[in-house]
């Protein structure tokens, strides 16, 4: 069934999928992460090529430390846009927590010239860390 179709048998438009999101990140940044989970999951349902949905799946999957499952989400969301620094991030968090580590090298080299001072920070220690160890 495809995403409107659903929509249209619950009444929904798109600005109740908007609503959801940010009812989501509220509780993402309370912590609440279960809650958020089961929110973003059926927005997914309804809408499976939302990137702010994939995204946000894959960092909290992250952060509730089920790596494998975070990976899924960000792989697809970078199908969507593939140079968005974010998820190229986060899908290197995934793989080092699950202990891919040359995988990660690769993608934390795409992300050496980052635009994001954040993640161009976190990038230039893990590589430096490797050079290291």
């Amino acid at each position: 069934m495809m995403a409107q179709d659903l929509l249209n048998i619950l009444g929904w438009k798109k600005e109740d999928l908007l609503n959801l999101q940010f009812i989501a990140y509220s509780y993402v940044k309370q912590g609440k992460y279960d809650i958020a989970l089961t929110l973003l999951e059926t927005l997914e349902v309804l809408d499976s090529n939302d990137l702010y949905t994939l995204q946000t799946l894959g960092a909290i999957y992250i952060e509730m430390k089920k790596p494998e499952k975070a990976l899924e989400f960000l792989l697809k969301a970078l199908s969507l846009d593939p140079q968005n620094e974010m998820i190229l991030f986060n899908k290197t968090q995934a793989l080092i927590s699950m202990g891919s580590k040359a995988e990660a090298l690769e993608d934390c080299k795409l992300l050496t010239n980052a635009k994001n001072p954040h993640i161009k920070r976190k990038i230039d220690a893990y590589l430096l860390s490797q050079q290291i160890a």
